[in-house]
């Protein structure tokens, strides 16, 4: 995988309960060097992972700035199923930084945030061989996730679990106030510490990755705000 996009492109979509979102799982366009379609999910205290199928999101590579505006303009032109949806949110990412596996074809950019600018950060991680360690392993993420939503200086955060062919890596994206909210939580939140101890612990560790992002453009919501531009205006 050559690392020679640019942007990401992030799709949040609410559906009606009942809705046909057939079209939610259709294959990639074949021009893109990464495309994950699926559902957001809670992860139970049981290890396991629950679909919200009522939640969709799309995430995308793209290596040419005019397409990524163009299908932010109009989203129905590789995601028909946008169409029906009752909340849409769409973001425009420039990645700044990546570490781990290369998930995500980038090539990322210079430039970094200032000091009280939003993030995003998309972190991955692969399949476990044996079940019982990846039941431990969403026990610790359900803990960690817990305390994540607690976090002061998070604006908002979901999960991504793609459909098959593309359902081999699970994505957690969140969005922080600024970066310094995102290191405090990720290195002085007990929770989270043990979830990384554990996979620093185990025989088998599956692949994971870090991006970290920029907010280039933000348009819609989410449950009736938007959640990147809260900074600096606590009115809205």
């Amino acid at each position: 995988m050559s690392t020679i996009s640019t942007h990401l492109v992030l799709i949040s979509a609410r559906f009606p309960e009942g809705a046909n979102r057939k079209m939610v799982i259709e294959g990639a366009p074949a021009e893109f060097p990464a495309w994950f379609a699926g559902t957001d999910a809670e992860i139970l205290e049981s290890g396991m992972l629950e679909r919200r199928r009522t939640e969709c999101h799309w995430l995308s590579a793209w290596t040419n700035e005019s397409e990524v505006d163009s299908f932010l303009s109009a989203p129905t032109t590789h995601v028909p199923a946008l169409g029906i949806a009752s909340e849409l949110w769409r973001l425009k990412l420039v990645p700044y930084m990546q570490r781990g596996a290369e998930i995500l074809p980038l090539a990322p950019h210079d430039t970094r945030p200032r000091s009280d600018e939003p993030i995003v950060i998309i972190t991955t991680i692969g399949p476990y061989s044996r079940e019982e360690d990846a039941l431990t392993a969403f026990q610790r993420a359900h803990c960690s996730r817990s305390s994540l939503l607690q976090a002061e200086g998070l604006l908002h955060e979901m999960l991504l679990v793609p459909y098959p062919p593309m359902a081999t890596d699970l994505f957690t994206i969140t969005i922080w106030r600024n970066e310094r909210a995102a290191q405090t939580w990720a290195y002085r939140t007990d929770s989270h510490r043990a979830a990384m101890e554990f996979y620093k612990a185990g025989s088998e560790k599956p692949r994971v990755s870090f991006t970290r992002c920029l907010i280039e453009r933000s348009e819609g919501g989410w449950r009736g705000r938007e959640p990147a531009l809260l900074i600096g205006d606590e009115s809205r």
